[in-house]
């Protein structure tokens, strides 16, 4: 049984804690590079790891972030069917299918924006509150993509990820042309003049209590 609310606050636990880690962690460039890569990854780990729980939770059912329960929309569904079914919406399987997800790197990025997106057009129903992940995705989408484009330039670190986070990313943070992606955590995103790893961690617990 998937408890959303639960997941909620493990999220939002792990990005405080990990926000809290960075902001006392010494200036030694080594060490913090270290510490920027741990904590953009346990962040983003985090984040997938919840809502890979809201579509199973709204799949095979569970309790929202409310607490209240969940009417599944495919009853007897077990958690590899259900997973499986998924990738069928998104089309990471074949439409209409069948069949059991048995590994993980069969899954999806289930945090990832155009996913959401997707999903809760899928899965809205009169009677759940999906629709709420998509207004959300409108309003905080931008912070996630950010963090995870960041995420993913740092633990893959190329010439051609530095590009793209150059085009993409750096215009909307102060910050001329940073030499490792996490010089963007420091830096301040231009609309809210907020440090951008604070302005990331507010912007996706936001995202999350939307719900």
């Amino acid at each position: 049984m998937y408890r959303l609310r639960k997941k909620r606050a493990r999220f939002s636990q792990i990005s405080n804690s990990s926000l809290i880690y960075y902001n006392v962690a010494d200036q030694d460039s080594d060490r913090k590079f270290i510490l920027a890569t741990g904590i953009l990854n346990h962040i983003w780990q985090s984040w997938n790891h919840f809502w890979r729980a809201y579509w199973l939770a709204h799949l095979t059912g569970g309790y929202d972030c409310k607490n209240k329960k969940i009417s599944p929309l495919r009853c007897g569904m077990s958690e590899p069917e259900a997973l499986y079914h998924l990738l069928t919406l998104i089309g990471k399987k074949k439409a209409g299918s069948s069949g059991s997800v048995k590994h993980s790197h069969e899954e999806a990025t289930w945090g990832d924006i155009k996913i959401i997106q997707d999903l809760a057009v899928y899965l809205a129903t009169p009677t759940n509150n999906v629709i709420n992940a998509s207004t959300a995705a409108s309003l905080f989408g931008l912070t996630v993509k950010h963090i995870q484009q960041v995420r993913n330039s740092q633990i893959h670190i190329s010439m051609s990820n530095m590009v793209r986070l150059s085009s993409d990313v750096v215009p909307h943070y102060v910050i001329s042309k940073p030499k490792y992606p996490h010089d963007i955590i420091e830096a301040k995103e231009i609309s809210s003049g907020k440090i951008a790893i604070n302005y990331w961690i507010e912007n996706m617990n936001g995202f999350l209590n939307y719900l």
